[in-house]
């Protein structure tokens, strides 16, 4: 009988001994479920915040504030630079024209308007005693008013680029 026991717990033994290895099994194929589990998840989410991403935002809009100072200021000098090299060349087209002698017609007429009232103060600046001197002392304000939003205008360009560096 001891043979027979022996053999008996050999059994129970070798039993024993493959429902652990059985039971490792499991174990082992049920974390290696869970980590398949998990990484579809991953890639389920993944696809999603994809899909969410794609979808362009709408721009946003101002807040209640407004314009910043900084955008305003790189306006304002953008507006001061190109009226000061519109004014250099309104200035500069009615001298030219006064130069040459058209001073009669419409189109004379137009840019002396427009002339006179850009340099204001500048017209009675100037005065000379010789012959043509009305002549002479209005073309000399109107290249030095030219020269004076020439300058203007570059000025304030510079410094419009100097605010687009500080960024």
């Amino acid at each position: 009988m001891a043979d027979e026991e022996r053999a008996q717990r050999k059994r129970e033994a070798a039993e024993a001994k493959s429902a652990r290895k059985r039971d490792a099994a499991q174990v082992k194929l049920a974390r290696k479920q869970d980590a398949a589990d998990a990484k579809a998840t991953r890639k389920r989410e993944a696809a999603a915040e994809k899909l969410v991403d794609d979808v362009p935002e709408p721009p946003s809009l101002p807040g209640p504030r407004g314009i910043s100072r900084r955008r305003a200021l790189w306006l304002l000098t953008g507006a001061i630079g190109v009226l000061g090299m519109l004014g250099s060349l309104v200035l500069a087209v009615g001298a030219l024209l006064l130069a040459l002698g058209n001073d009669s017609g419409t189109l004379y007429s137009a840019v002396s308007w427009t002339c006179d009232a850009l340099i204001g103060p500048l017209r009675d600046l100037f005065s000379f005693s010789v012959a043509n001197s009305e002549d002479k002392e209005t073309l000399v304000a109107w290249g030095v008013g030219a020269l004076i939003y020439l300058v203007v205008g570059m000025f304030a360009q510079i410094y419009q680029r100097s605010l687009v560096s500080d960024d």
